[in-house]
């Protein structure tokens, strides 16, 4: 991703990447993070997005350096409309695009003190120097306003076409200590045939590609299963996680219209 690599080269301070769930959206952060010399835990940290305002800011606070990148992944529940005020001030701040010499100044507005997980008393303002890479499950109008403005942002949609092209790419590089080749190119074939059948309106995923590698790899040394009965779980997997019905909440429910695009 060329916004990517903006922030990998310090021109962009951030990026704010937004699309369905499952289409290779971390793994794809991760992949090019680590082309480009980043070690998780030296130079750069991956923040799951559910934590609090408190851990966002220890792990700005420690990763502050010019050349510094945080991801923040799985980061609806810090960017969409019922985030937490202290934590989209936290970035409000971090993201912001005008600074001065020493960085963004971000502060945490808590009336206690502030120590980190050893005991030692954290200051509660600081320059942040770093990238951010934010990840999210939402689409960009679903991200608060303030933030929308303080940051690129990458809206990622694909048809069922292109996620199959993009599953296909990173095929070889998926998880190959633990499916094997073979597995996986029965998972890629299955899917692809499932795809073309009306009965089995699922979201094609980077995410499901990876349970029916997983599927045809745990069962091809076992005599008890055969391939016939991996399709057969496949295929009923897809039918109970397609079906409507329920109680969707409205997030849920944008979501759910988001997968359907993918299939017009």
């Amino acid at each position: 991703s060329k916004y990517i690599d903006l922030v990998i080269k310090g021109i962009q301070t951030s990026v704010i990447i937004c699309g369905a769930p499952g289409v290779g959206k971390t793994y794809r952060v991760r992949k090019q993070l680590k082309e480009a010399g980043y070690k998780e835990g030296q130079n750069m940290y991956t923040y799951k997005g559910k934590g609090t305002p408190r851990a966002l800011y220890l792990t700005l606070y420690n990763f502050k350096r010019k050349g510094d990148i945080v991801v923040i992944d799985d980061a609806d529940a810090l960017v969409g409309p019922k985030a937490p005020e202290d934590s989209i001030n936290i970035l409000k701040a971090a993201l912001d695009s005008t600074s001065d010499e020493e960085g963004r100044l971000v502060n945490y507005g808590i009336g206690t003190k502030l120590v980190d997980d050893n005991g030692k008393q954290i200051d509660k303002k600081f320059y942040y120097s770093g990238g951010i890479i934010v990840i999210t499950n939402y689409n960009a109008g679903q991200l608060d306003s303030a933030l929308r403005g303080r940051s690129f942002i990458q809206d990622i949609s694909f048809s069922i076409d292109e996620t199959f092209g993009i599953i296909k790419q990173l095929m070889p590089d998926i998880e190959p200590q633990l499916y094997s080749r073979q597995s996986k190119m029965k998972a890629y074939s299955f899917l692809e045939e499932l795809s073309k059948d009306d009965n089995y309106k699922m979201n094609i995923s980077v995410r499901i590609f990876c349970l029916c590698a997983k599927l045809f790899e745990s069962c091809s040394n076992d005599d008890n299963f055969t391939d016939d009965d991996v399709k057969s779980m496949i295929k009923e997997q897809m039918k109970n996680q397609s079906a409507e019905g329920g109680n969707i909440n409205n997030k849920d429910e944008k979501r759910h219209k988001t997968c359907n695009k993918q299939r017009t």
